[in-house]
Formats: C-alpha cells, sequence, structure tokens
C-alpha cells in the first residue's frame, strides 16, 4: 500500500508540475485549458496516451455517484489518505482538478529499469503546499526526488527505492 501510495503522489507531483495556474507558451491557466494544448505537453513518441477531462466526466451521473460513493468509502480513506491529502494541500478532486493527460512508454534498458510514465494535470493548487506535501512523502518512503528545468518549466523527478 505504502508503495502504491508512494507512487501515486510521486505521478500526482510530477504531473501537477508541468502546468502551473499562469498562463505560460505551452499551457493554459487551470481550467482553461484545451485537449490539444495538454496532448502537446506529452512526448510524441510514446506507447500508450490518456486524457480525461475531469469536470466533464463527473457530469456524467453514474460516474458522479461512483466517485462520490467511494470517496465516502472507509477502505478508500484508509488506503488513500485523500482527507489528508486535502488538509495538506487543498487540492480537492471534484473541485480542482479539470484535465488529466498521461503517457506510457518502454524505453532502453538502463540499471535494469526501463519504463517510464510522465503527465499532466491542469489544476488549481497552491505550489508550496503541493511540495512540501510531496517531499513529506519520499522522505517517509525514503525515496528520492529531483528537480530540474525544462522549457521554463520545473520538473520533478521521482525514483522509488
Amino acid at each position: 500500500m505504502k508503495k502504491f501510495t508512494a507512487i501515486a503522489v510521486a505521478i500526482i507531483f510530477a504531473l501537477f508540475s508541468f502546468i502551473s495556474c499562469e498562463k505560460g507558451p505551452l499551457g493554459a491557466g487551470a481550467g482553461a485549458a484545451q485537449a490539444e494544448e495538454m496532448l502537446r505537453l506529452l512526448p510524441q513518441d510514446v506507447a500508450a496516451v490518456f486524457f480525461i477531462d475531469v469536470q466533464r466526466i463527473l457530469t456524467v451521473e453514474a460516474v458522479d455517484k461512483l466517485v462520490n460513493k467511494k470517496m465516502e468509502d472507509k477502505e478508500f480513506e484508509e488506503f488513500t489518505d485523500y482527507q489528508k491529502f486535502v488538509d495538506m494541500t487543498g487540492i480537492e478532486l471534484k473541485k480542482d482538478v479539470y484535465f488529466v493527460a498521461a503517457a506510457m512508454k518502454e524505453g532502453e534498458e538502463t540499471e535494469g529499469e526501463h519504463e517510464w510514465a510522465v503527465g499532466v494535470i491542469n489544476l488549481k493548487y497552491d505550489k508550496e503546499a503541493l511540495l512540501s506535501f510531496i517531499k513529506a512523502k519520499t522522505e517517509e518512503t525514503g525515496s528520492e526526488l529531483t528537480e530540474e528545468e525544462y522549457n521554463g518549466y520545473t520538473l520533478y523527478n521521482y525514483k522509488e527505492e
């Protein structure tokens, strides 16, 4: 469970770090992105891509009911620490997350590792609160979080020990 939580947090953080709430050359503001803009931020030579318009999919009654039911489930809370995440970051799935795009690829094998994933999330968030949460989770799991600049964006790379 800790491994899943750590991976989920790392992926979320990596995704969040690609787009800020300010308009930039590739990213629109929170909630203002279009599918094409989001997909443009992903590498082109990937094996799989997915895109979710979170706000639109939540307008589907069956999906909204399912999300509400799962979020109220005790096992969901124990498994994800969702309320702790909300309290520490201020990010609520149904209110603050607009779009999610991700890509996966099998790359060259280096040091026994050869799969990677990258993602982008368009959302409303407090960068310092989110970064603090991710760093705490990284320390808790003994993982490594590195930072690098790329085309004017700060990328956070997560590596599980």
